[in-house]
């Protein structure tokens, strides 16, 4: 009730002044009529003290309505301010929000790549290995290093050599047996020497193929190793490819090392297989 007569007080104060002021015009008016035709008539200020009455009642309307609109400009812009205030504020915490998630996010694909750190390592992730052998001619014997260049152990290795002078020449159960290696448990970044495998003196050509198995499903691989003498010195010739096929994982091959007319390796050239 209060602030309605806040705001319209003013206006009826002024509007009261404005006709109070007109009623004393008026009496004043009536007044002067009267004194001009009635010589018996008394002076009065009654009339311009309405006037005035009224003038001044008009005068605090309007500083009323004055004072009542600078308070209302001041408590817009008040107003106006807070909610700029809010709106900063939301933003803020909007922005702090957006932040907060992607730290979380973050978080997550830390964890996420801990958690695969740590399989990989357990389970020896997407590891293999691989035969650097090397050839002593001269002790008619290949030294059989294994290699795991990866950055998580790999587990229960081991390895079958074919070797293409005398593949298939005995029983199956003896070949596989007589051909089979067990490594064991590999760390990151070893070489670990295995056995050695005779040669036959004279040959200038060897070809064999390394059946890998390890505990993780990338630990299936299967290389190719080929050697060739060429003017007195041996080159060679590797790669690594799993099991089902795909991509190469690792391959060298020295250079002048014999190659077919279109530029690729001859695997399975006959001169491997010669006794």
């Amino acid at each position: 009730m209060i602030p309605s007569i806040g705001n319209v007080g003013p206006t009826l104060t002024t509007v009261l002044g404005g006709f109070i002021a007109v009623v004393g015009a008026f009496l004043k008016s009536e007044h002067d009529v009267r004194s001009k035709t009635d010589a018996t008539a008394k002076h009065t200020r009654k009339p311009a003290i309405v006037i005035l009455f009224g003038g001044l009642l008009s005068i605090a309307g309007g500083l009323w309505s004055g004072q009542n609109q600078t308070k209302s400009a001041e408590l817009r812009a008040q107003f106006e301010h807070d909610l700029r205030a809010k709106s900063d504020e939301i933003a803020q915490k909007s922005e702090d929000l957006v932040k907060l998630n992607r730290e979380i996010a973050t978080k997550s694909d830390q964890i996420s790549s801990l958690n695969q750190e740590i399989a990989a390592s357990v389970t020896g992730g997407n590891e293999f290995v691989y035969l650097d052998p090397l050839l002593a001619e001269e002790q008619n014997r290949i030294f059989l290093i294994i290699v795991h260049d990866g950055r998580y152990p790999i587990y229960d290795v081991g390895f079958r050599v074919l070797d293409f002078r005398v593949g298939g020449t005995k029983p199956l159960a003896e070949e596989m047996l007589s051909n089979t290696f067990s490594v064991g448990s590999l760390a990151p970044k070893t070489r670990r020497f295995v056995a050695y495998w005779p040669l036959v003196p004279g040959q200038t050509h060897y070809a064999f193929n390394f059946f890998f198995t390890a505990r993780n499903a990338r630990g299936f691989t299967i290389q190719q190793y080929r050697f060739a003498k060429i003017n007195g010195k041996w080159l060679s010739a590797t790669d690594v490819r799993p099991y089902n096929g795909g991509r190469v994982l690792h391959s060298h091959i020295d250079p002048n090392y014999p190659k077919r007319a279109d530029g690729k390796i001859d695997w399975n050239s006959q001169l491997y297989s010669n006794p």
